[in-house]
């Protein structure tokens, strides 16, 4: 074998044609490593492997065509067969040297992603996976070439006949398109041969088993069937009981119906089990909230694709089939618009994007339009928005939550004091989190209701009434939980004092006047946006020391301890922070004297212990006391809870809003909400001399000297 194996390699060297295939595949490589890569910034060769896959249907044709069909149109391959190697070393010698070729190109794509990382952040995981699809996808055409220059002793038959098939796997899922939108049995059997759908299955970060297995069992085959055309060329030279052009007709259907029934087979497998997310960010597999909760689903629900399913969104498809395989009582279910253009109109009235979700069980349905699947922002330097997150299992989840709860909590939000209103990404947290929000006028009604989860005060520029702060008070000696997110720059002791008082209850004290840091790893621009710490706590706990918090315009807050007083600081300043007391006469940014020095304190979550006369209203409900308790989260900062502020630290902040408001409801225990799966920043930064460098080696450098070796060498071998 190792000599067949030298052999072919040589001649491939001898002749221009194996030059030519290095030089025209790794030039092609190279412009779209310098178009997408380099001069882009794109930290994944996922796209450039994509791009480039289409020549192996022009380039393995005149690479096979060849291989035996020239061995059996010289008569050479009679010498093959009285030689003591056995057919199948002749055979996977002859492939081993094609394959020799392709692994040097794949050699080459590895060592991009390690050149990239110098630049910046690299998507590894994705971009290997990718480059390992195209080194399978190049391997089974190349065998199957082989099988079909084994049909034939015209190479120009081989050649053609070998493009033709590679056409058609590559068109075959549009193929079944045409045939059927939704899908039927015929379809089912000809997407055994689509060999491109399962090549980009190593596109999208996922090393899918099934379609390594698929790859290999058409490399398996087709070299199975190589030699067993030459097996039967060799033992029936004399013989005609059996005509040949028969015989292979035979082979190939029986290899055919072995290659259907392998991967159908394969096919049944789960998806958990077969598909390994190499995504950074885990963009495929469920949390273990989502898994817990799906474990627990005693309901049926269905949920409704608008999209046919060959043409849905490849990420969200995914998403769906591990929720099917977690819970036998998940139904999917794909509508295409196309067929059935009203069906949605069934749940809404409002017009939804293709590949938007439908969830329903019997007691409701939720619909979850396409575009709220992905976290998207806008950036200033292209003017274009781009996806930043993945939102497919936190809209799920929360879909399911909603559809399967016996009641919805309610919270309210206070009104009557030009508070500030919520900006529609944290409205959508709340819509996330299954919690309807209402305002609430203690003015118009006397009392905080029973069914209050919380009460929300959302920067007030007035001040409370006593007899709106003695409701309030009323409602927190009953066990009741307050968010506060105060003004900036505001004196609360003085300017609002009823504000004031709900505070004391909680020993809360804000100082008036606005923080700067005085370390610059601490803030962003201006010593007045901060980079607080985060502190560990349940409302920080899924970003504790990994993620930034944005906090600009920040004040001091203090809580005393006492025997039913319990605090945990939230976010805090370092300790080269300070304070400036007197806006109107600051000067500068930088410390003064006077100024008070730090750390300080700017969000903060307290817990009061209600007992004695103070909780009379819950002994009287058979509550016992000591269990019974009110919370604060207080936050001194009104631009905290902003959209400007949570795009500079890639929701981060929003984040931080869920967790606080799934801490209090059910006390925390009934949380389902998944954050945003935000996207690894895979950018590279490559100056344009580098640019030009790397690509003008790649795309120029290289295939023209592999060019002219091969031409040079043809021309040596002419003159012997």
């Amino acid at each position: 074998m190792l000599a067949i194996y030298k052999k072919e390699l040589r001649s491939y060297f001898h002749s221009p044609l194996g030059w030519l295939f290095l030089a025209v595949s790794i030039a092609l490589m190279g412009v779209y490593f310098m178009a997408v890569n380099l001069s882009s910034g794109y930290g994944n060769l996922a796209y450039m492997i994509s791009s480039i896959a289409i020549l192996f249907l022009f380039t393995t044709p005149l690479l096979t065509m060849k291989s035996l069909a020239e061995e059996r149109k010289s008569k050479t391959d009679q010498l093959l067969f009285t030689s003591p190697i056995t057919v199948g070393k002749i055979v996977i010698g002859k492939y081993l040297a094609m394959l020799t070729l392709l692994g040097v190109i794949c050699i080459i794509q590895c060592l991009l992603p390690i050149l990239l990382s110098f630049f910046g952040t690299v998507a590894f995981g994705e971009s290997y996976t990718a480059i390992l699809g195209y080194f399978l996808y190049g391997a089974a055409c190349m065998a199957l070439g082989l099988f079909i220059s084994g049909l034939t002793e015209s190479q120009l038959i081989a050649a053609v006949l070998s493009l033709f098939t590679f056409f058609i796997t590559y068109m075959m899922g549009g193929i079944c398109s045409l045939i059927s939108s939704t899908g039927n049995l015929l379809t089912k059997l000809l997407s055994v041969f689509d060999f491109y759908s399962r090549f980009q299955t190593f596109l999208t970060g996922t090393l899918d088993l099934a379609s390594v297995l698929y790859f290999l069992t058409i490399i398996f085959l087709s070299l199975f069937g190589a030699v067993q055309v030459i097996q039967k060329r060799r033992f029936t030279l004399s013989s005609r009981n059996l005509s040949l052009g028969a015989y292979n007709s035979a082979l190939s259907l029986i290899i055919l119906a072995v290659l259907v029934l392998l991967n159908l087979m394969a096919a049944e497998i789960p998806v958990s089990y077969r598909k390994l997310d190499v995504t950074k960010e885990k963009l495929y597999e469920l949390t273990d909230t989502s898994k817990d909760m799906l474990s627990e689903l005693q309901e049926d629900v269905e949920i409704y694709v608008l999209q046919a399913e060959d043409k849905q969104d490849t990420v969200v498809g995914e998403t769906l089939k591990r929720y099917a395989e977690a819970s036998g009582h998940i139904r999917i279910s794909y509508q295409d618009p196309v067929a059935n253009p009203n069906f949605y109109q069934q749940y809404t009235t409002d017009n939804i994007s293709m590949n938007s979700l439908i969830v329903v069980s019997e007691k409701r349905y939720k619909v979850i339009d396409y575009y709220d699947l992905y976290e998207t922002q806008f950036d200033y330097s292209t003017y274009s928005t781009y996806a930043s997150g993945y939102d497919g299992e936190g809209e799920l989840t929360s879909a399911l939550d909603y559809v399967t709860r016996e009641e919805m909590p309610v919270a309210y939000s206070l009104t009557g004091h030009e508070e500030s209103s919520l900006e529609q990404s944290f409205q959508d947290v709340i819509k996330k989190a299954n919690l309807t929000l209402e305002e609430l006028s203690l003015l118009k009604t006397e009392s905080v209701p029973q069914d209050t989860q919380f009460l929300f005060i959302n920067v007030p520029r007035v001040d409370l009434s006593a007899n709106e702060a003695e409701a309030v008070l009323e409602y927190l000696r009953g066990g009741g939980k307050l968010i506060a997110v105060l003004p900036t720059g505001t004196d609360i002791q003085t300017a609002m004092p009823n504000l004031q008082r709900i505070l004391d209850y909680f020993n809360a004290t804000v100082q008036s006047g606005i923080i700067l840091e005085g370390d610059a790893n601490y803030y962003y621009q201006n010593p007045a946006y901060l980079l607080p710490d985060i502190e560990a706590a349940a409302a920080t706990s899924d970003f504790y020391n990994s993620r930034y918090i944005f906090m600009p315009f920040a004040q001091s807050i203090s809580v005393e301890e006492t025997e039913d007083i319990y605090t945990t600081a939230l976010l805090s300043t370092t300790a080269s922070a300070y304070l400036k007391q007197n806006l109107e006469e600051m000067t500068a940014y930088e410390k003064e004297e006077g100024d008070l020095e730090g750390p300080f304190t700017t969000a903060v979550w307290v817990e009061k212990t209600l007992t004695g006369e103070e909780n009379s209203a819950a002994e009287e409900g058979g509550i016992e006391a000591e269990t019974l308790t009110s919370q604060l989260y207080l936050f001194a900062s009104e631009a905290l809870f902003t959209q400007s502020a949570d795009q500079m630290v890639s929701g981060t902040n929003s984040l931080l809003f869920s967790n606080t408001i799934q801490s209090l409801i059910d006390g925390g225990e009934a949380s389902v909400t998944i954050p945003v799966k935000a996207y690894a920043e895979n950018g590279v930064m490559v100056s344009q001399g580098m640019v030009l460098l790397w690509g003008g080696l790649v795309v120029v450098i290289i295939p023209l000297a592999l060019s002219l070796t091969g031409l040079v060498i043809w021309l040596k071998r002419r003159k012997l």
